[in-house]
C-alpha cells in the first residue's frame, strides 16, 4: 500500500493525546501518525494528523494557553 508511492513498510497509528489547561480543564485530541521505513528498517518520513476543533472550542471558552500534555494514552 504505497501511500507516498515509495516501496517499503508503512505503520498507521492511531491515539488520542490528553491535555491539561493551566486552569485544570483538561481537552483531548485524536492523533494520526503514519511512518515509513527505507529497507535498512529505519524511519525516513513520517506524516501527522490531528483534528484541532476540540482545542479550538476550549481556547473560544476563554481557556488559556496549554501548559503541558497531561498523558498520552498507548
Amino acid at each position: 500500500m504505497p501511500l507516498s508511492g515509495l516501496p517499503g513498510v508503512y505503520v498507521l497509528s492511531f491515539f488520542t493525546g490528553n491535555f491539561r489547561f493551566i486552569n485544570g480543564n483538561t481537552s483531548s485530541i485524536k492523533i494520526n501518525i503514519c511512518c515509513h521505513f527505507n529497507k535498512a528498517n529505519l524511519i525516513d518520513r513520517y506524516s501527522a494528523y490531528y483534528d484541532p476543533a476540540p482545542l479550538h472550542k476550549a481556547m473560544k471558552r476563554g481557556l488559556p494557553l496549554l501548559s503541558a500534555v497531561q498523558s498520552m494514552n498507548r
